[in-house]
This record gives C-alpha cells, sequence and structure tokens, in this order.
C-alpha cells in the first residue's frame, strides 16, 4: 500500500485554494490527496514494457475515489461510459454462469490518473490472499460468477468472495461484529474459511456470518440493471459479491517513488483484507485505520521544506 502523507494533502489543498474550478479538475493533485493506493503490478522492465514510466515500473489504484463523485474525470469517465462497458464485458460471460452474475455487483473507482478513458485492473475479493487482481472486467466478473456458484445444499446464502460480519460467536466473542471476506468453503466440515479485517483466518458456520451486501450510493450495478440506491440497509435485490473496477491507475519507476516517500510526500505499508473490505459510503473512512500500520521516512536532507514546518509546529504543541 502507498499511503499520502497528512501533511502532503494538506500542502495540496493550500495551493489550490485559489485556482478556479476548471483549473482544480484538470490538476492531477485530486488523485494524490489522502489518496491509498494499492500496489497491483511491480515490473522490473525487463521486458521493455511501459518505458515512458522509466524501464521498471510500479502501477497502484486508489482504493478511495467513487467513480460517481469524482468530479475531476469527467472529460474522461462518465457513469455512463462505465455501465455501457459493464453491460459488455458481462455479454462476454459465459452462458452457464448468467445465473450467478445476478449476484455480481460492480462499483467502479477512479485508479489514478494515467491511462484514465480505460479501466486499469479489476478487483476481485476472495482467494487465497483475500483478493485478486485481474486485467479485464470480463475476466473479474466470471471469476466472481465461479467464485459466488453454490453447488452445495449447506451454503447457506453464503458465497465465496462475499464480505461478511461475523456474529453469535460464543468463545470468541471479541471477534463479534469484525468484517471479512469469504475465500472457501470445506465441505467435509461445513465451514468457511474467512479472512478477517485484523489478517487472521478463521472457519466458521454459515451461522456465525452475516453477509455484507453492496451498500447505499454506491455506482453498482448488476445484471440487468444500473442503480444508485440511498438506503444503507441491504435489501433482497443488493448484489451478494463484489467486483471492482478502477478506471486509470497510478505509476511509479522504482527510483521516482523512493525519491517521494524519502521527501516525506508517501508511506508505505503492506495490505490485508482490511483494505478491500471497504465501506462504499464511506470510502475514506478505513484510512484513519492506517496510521498506526504506515511506515513514513524520517525527517532527513531530503524532507520537504512544508514538511519539516509542519512536524516543528505539531513539536512545538506537544506538552
Amino acid at each position: 500500500m502507498i499511503v499520502a502523507h497528512d501533511r502532503f494533502s494538506a500542502e495540496l489543498e493550500r495551493q489550490m485554494e485559489d485556482w478556479p474550478r476548471r483549473m482544480r479538475i484538470s490538476s492531477s493533485y485530486l488523485h494524490w490527496i489522502r489518496g491509498v493506493y494499492l500496489i497491483t503490478l511491480i515490473d522490473p522492465g525487463e521486458q521493455g514494457a511501459f518505458r515512458d514510466y522509466g524501464h521498471d515500473h510500479i502501477a497502484a489504484v486508489n482504493l478511495t475515489q467513487l467513480l460517481e463523485h469524482a468530479e475531476h474525470v469527467e472529460r474522461d469517465i462518465t457513469t455512463t461510459l462505465a455501465a455501457t462497458v459493464e453491460r459488455q464485458a458481462r455479454w462476454r460471460v459465459r452462458s452457464s454462469l448468467t445465473e450467478a452474475s445476478h449476484r455480481v455487483g460492480v462499483v467502479h473507482f477512479v485508479g489514478g490518473p494515467c491511462e484514465l478513458g480505460s479501466i486499469a485492473c479489476c478487483i476481485v475479493p476472495g482467494g487465497s490472499s483475500g483478493w485478486t487482481v485481474l486485467p479485464s472486467l470480463s475476466a473479474a466478473i466470471e471469476l466472481a460468477c465461479v467464485r459466488s456458484s453454490s453447488r452445495d445444499a449447506d451454503y447457506h446464502g453464503i458465497f465465496v468472495g462475499q464480505t461478511v460480519r461475523l456474529t453469535g460467536l460464543v468463545q470468541r466473542k471479541d471477534l463479534n461484529r469484525e468484517r471479512g471476506v469469504v475465500v472457501s468453503y470445506n465441505s467435509s466440515s461445513g465451514r468457511w474459511q474467512v479472512v478477517l479485517e485484523s489478517g487472521g483466518g478463521k472457519a466458521l458456520r454459515a451461522k456465525n456470518l452475516e453477509p455484507l451486501s453492496a451498500p447505499a450510493t454506491t455506482t453498482t450495478t448488476t445484471a440487468n440493471t444500473a442503480t444508485a440506491t440511498s438506503t444503507s440497509e441491504a435489501s433482497s435485490n443488493d448484489p451478494l459479491v463484489r467486483v471492482f473496477a478502477f478506471w486509470g491507475c497510478a505509476r511509479w519507476s522504482r527510483t521516482q517513488l523512493l525519491g517521494e516517500c524519502a521527501r516525506g510526500h508517501w508511506g508505505i505499508c503492506r495490505a490485508s483484507v482490511a483494505d478491500v473490505v471497504i465501506d462504499l459510503q464511506h470510502p475514506t473512512s478505513h484510512r484513519a485505520d492506517l496510521n498506526d500500520r504506515v511506515a513514513y521516512a524520517p525527517v532527513s536532507m531530503m524532507t520537504e521544506d512544508f514538511m519539516r514546518e509542519s512536524e516543528r509546529q505539531m513539536t512545538s504543541l506537544e506538552p
């Protein structure tokens, strides 16, 4: 994960204060402010790909910017375009998975300033690591369909890739209400393997799992419709499994990213399943939880002056 420093974000906002709206929405700053980027590709450059970004490059997508709320990309992407691309992707899914596709909802994000007019990658919750990164939307929808296809009477409405909340645990009451992603099902034990926000894993029965459908105010489309809902409660029509589609991405060469981290702009931490269990009503809410995980460079000769001054002011306020 690559996380923008609060002071870096505040400085960008300060610089934009007097800018006219047209200049603001055309600036790349809005991609960086309070950005939380999940690294999706590290290319050493041996094949010579993406040489415009350096012989090696790191690609990442922003987990905090829902497409429908991002006015700064209105020239490149619209929700209508996103819905059209999604319908085309669904048509390419195998006909044998048509029924399962009704359980899959696609949520569109602005991934970053590079290649904004197309989908850079998709993330499908589930799998051994907690999520899978795929290059195309049709492949992502198909994988979500395969994972969510019910093949056993013991499924009880739980599907692989689904976000769930733990409930009714007696011996581990401390885990009740913790969220996680279902990654597999063991038919012999009748238990679901769930990767938790905390990073651990538990094998649980369906009665201890509360499905969390895609909630309100999201650009979420199912197999037949494109809707924006306004209630926080899940309904029977809500999609059960999410696919995250990222329009555009951010790219750095490794040297460039290390330099920006050394100047204090960005911090780095290991990603966990908590980062893809996204509250779609408040997509930036989990950013506060990253503070204890993110490592920022210490003040050095490379630290920007505004970062130094902010550090000095914070130090002066300490008792």
